[in-house]
């Protein structure tokens, strides 16, 4: 068998067992071992969480891992197949946004992602935007983006 891991992790790992005077295969025996131990839905989320972390092939590919995250963090799994349709969560409304006039932004360029109250009232009026490069990761991008909307909530509600 053999399997190939990203460059920084085959970094890691030679220079961890370098430390160590230990050969590869105990290390990495050990870290699939501790996977196989967690409970099968534990694994499941590790896993798309792993997915999600790294950018994207593409602009799409990256708001799709945005979307995934961000519904998951409300307890809910995202059914809407348009990147750039709404979602609702805790009465704010989240949305990407195209980059340009009538089509999206190259791919070397931000993401933007707007967040605004459903219905704004004289005290829950404020809105945010917020921009991630392309190459940060969607899933911490979505984290951001739904801590702020549960912090609005929050404060809302009081």
């Amino acid at each position: 068998m053999s399997a190939n891991v990203s460059e920084p992790i085959a970094n890691e790992l030679v220079a961890f067992a370098e430390r160590h005077g230990v050969k590869l295969s105990p290390i990495i025996d050990l870290a699939l071992r501790k996977f196989f131990a967690m409970e099968p839905g534990e694994q499941e989320r590790a896993l798309a969480r792993y997915l999600t972390d790294k950018p994207g092939k593409s602009r799409d590919a990256w708001r799709r891992s945005f979307w995934r995250v961000f519904t998951e963090e409300f307890g809910t799994v995202d059914a809407i197949d348009n990147p750039f349709a709404p979602r609702t969560f805790e009465g704010y409304v989240t949305v990407c946004l195209l980059n340009n006039v009538g089509g999206d932004g190259e791919e070397h360029e931000p993401i933007y992602v707007w967040v605004g109250p459903q219905v704004a009232t004289e005290t829950r009026n404020e809105s945010r935007q917020f921009q991630f490069a392309r190459q940060s990761s969607p899933a911490a991008a979505a984290e951001a983006v739904s801590n702020w909307v549960k912090k609005m909530a929050a404060r809302d509600a009081q």
